[in-house]
């Protein structure tokens, strides 16, 4: 018998969100901007997979600079 278990983690993250920031800075980052939140958002999605943890909302909604 397998047993699921779901668990719900949510961080409150006071400042806004990526979105904010973006809309903030015109509707674009610089190049190194840009490469700095993909890399974080990259390394935070890998160490989920890799701890079996699937996240199935990813937009700058939800992303945190």
């Amino acid at each position: 018998m397998r047993i699921c278990r779901w668990v719900i983690v949510q961080e409150l993250v006071k400042g806004g969100d990526l979105l904010d920031a973006l809309n903030a800075k015109g509707g674009r980052f610089s190049d190194k901007e840009a490469r700095h939140y993909i890399r974080q958002i990259i390394e935070a999605v890998e160490f989920m997979h890799s701890n079996q943890i699937a996240h199935r909302d990813l937009k700058p909604e939800v992303s945190y600079p």
